[in-house]
């Protein structure tokens, strides 16, 4: 993504980032975008946050579950399937 997109979405990320908070032992977080519209935040399957920025979503998202995640290993283990021993 260039520049432009990426300051587009800066807002959206920033709320983001504010809505998650420190987590204690036992707490979850899920991060799912909803219908391609909306990305939701929810902490301890409550809503923490919504954005209706369905850009920043699928960017976010890629982070983890795209063709060239940040770690092929966890976006394996995400998907479900066997991580390549390193």
């Amino acid at each position: 993504h260039g520049a432009a997109f990426l300051a587009s979405i800066k807002p959206a990320l920033d709320r983001l980032h504010a809505a998650m908070v420190d987590v204690d032992k036992g707490d979850s977080y899920a991060l799912t975008l909803r219908q391609q519209r909306e990305l939701v935040l929810e902490h301890n399957d409550k809503i923490a946050l919504r954005l209706p920025e369905p850009e920043l979503g699928r960017a976010y998202l890629n982070l983890w579950l795209g063709d060239d995640p940040l770690d092929q290993n966890l976006r394996l283990s995400l998907l479900g399937a066997k991580a390549n021993p390193r």
